[in-house]
């Protein structure tokens, strides 16, 4: 028998240790109070992008389109290149939109 409140603690600290790494390594920072305050946009910001993270154990994921929206108004609000960020198995994985790649 599995206890709810524990499953929900180790999944928070698990997102919270993603955020944690995609900052370092996208040279960004964590954004306080990420996915609890209505003006938190995102959770990992840099000088140029607005990272929404995303994760599972699971060896899949469905990527919702409502994301991918969500985290481009906050960017185009915030004036930065909107980006997805998931992680899959202990693998991580980078979405952006078409018109930000390259020029």
């Amino acid at each position: 028998m599995t206890i709810k409140w524990l499953e929900k603690d180790n999944r928070q600290r698990k997102s919270k240790m993603q955020e944690r790494r995609t900052a370092k390594k996208l040279s960004g920072r964590v954004q306080a109070g990420s996915g609890m305050f209505q003006g938190a946009k995102g959770d990992v910001r840099t000088d140029i992008e607005l990272i929404e993270n995303k994760r599972t154990d699971k060896s899949q994921i469905t990527i919702k389109k409502s994301w991918l929206e969500k985290i481009r108004r906050e960017a185009i609000k915030d004036n930065r290149i909107p980006v997805l960020s998931i992680e899959i198995g202990g693998k991580n994985y980078y979405i952006i939109e078409e018109c930000y790649y390259g020029n």
